[in-house]
């Protein structure tokens, strides 16, 4: 990817499941992040996954975002650098 875009993929140890996660720079104070989920091309997971999993994820990236936005609201984080 570019200067502007970071992606990262990670998968379960199987490589049944997994996420991408992309950030694309949008102006100097503006980043946009994409998240999506990857399943393995099997009807019989891909079945398994929308019964078992799906409102479960779905759930948890939700939590995430309320979280995160009660973080940035209240300035209770800190800025860091990798």
């Amino acid at each position: 990817m570019g200067d502007e875009n970071i992606e990262l993929v990670e998968m379960n140890e199987k490589g049944v499941a997994g996420y991408r996660y992309m950030l694309k720079k949008i102006s100097p104070e503006q980043t946009r992040l994409s998240i999506q989920m990857l399943i393995k091309n099997n009807p019989f997971i891909r079945f398994g996954f929308s019964i078992a999993m799906k409102s479960r994820m779905l759930r948890r990236f939700k939590e995430f975002f309320v979280n995160l936005k009660s973080y940035l609201k209240n300035g209770t984080f800190r800025e860091f650098t990798v």
